[in-house]
């Protein structure tokens, strides 16, 4: 088993995949930066899980290690996902505009799975949780996720 505290404050707990298991279908684009499940032994960094599942029965493919340097989450809707400039805007539920850098390596959680690279669709007014990481530069998104 692997225990997470996942970016909502919950605690998540997901099996690993067994050798009887089917195998999984994991995007190779997707699948370049992570370990499988069962060989990540790094404790106490953030990481970007991929799992197969819904509610208590969901099953750890692989991870992706974020390291241990702070991460800041915000909630909003979609207001633009610009591509061409690399950059996805929300408004925050105070009203307030914030707008994140995606680079190749951001990955978003869609409907249809997870991708990277710019190849995901969030479309005008899905709520959406941004995990990012702030720099000089300004914030980059790390992952994003539909808030249900």
């Amino acid at each position: 088993m692997i225990e997470l505290d996942m970016d909502d404050g919950t605690s998540g707990h997901f099996k690993w995949l067994s050798k009887s298991d089917p195998p999984i279908e994991f995007d190779k684009s997707v699948s370049t930066d992570t370990v499988a499940a069962d060989q990540f032994a790094t404790l106490k960094v953030h990481v970007i899980l991929y799992y197969v599942g819904e509610g208590d029965v969901r099953t750890a493919v692989a991870v992706r290690a974020l390291g241990d340097a702070p991460l800041n989450t915000a909630n909003g809707t979609v207001v633009k996902l610009n591509r061409h400039d690399r950059q996805l805007t929300i408004k925050t539920s105070t009203g307030t505009e914030e707008s994140f850098r995606l680079d190749p390596k951001t990955v978003g959680d869609t409907e249809n799975g997870v991708a990277q690279g710019l190849k995901f669709d969030f479309n005008k007014g899905n709520p959406v949780r941004v995990t990012f990481t702030a720099s000089d530069g300004g914030e980059t998104a790390l992952l994003i996720a539909p808030v249900l």
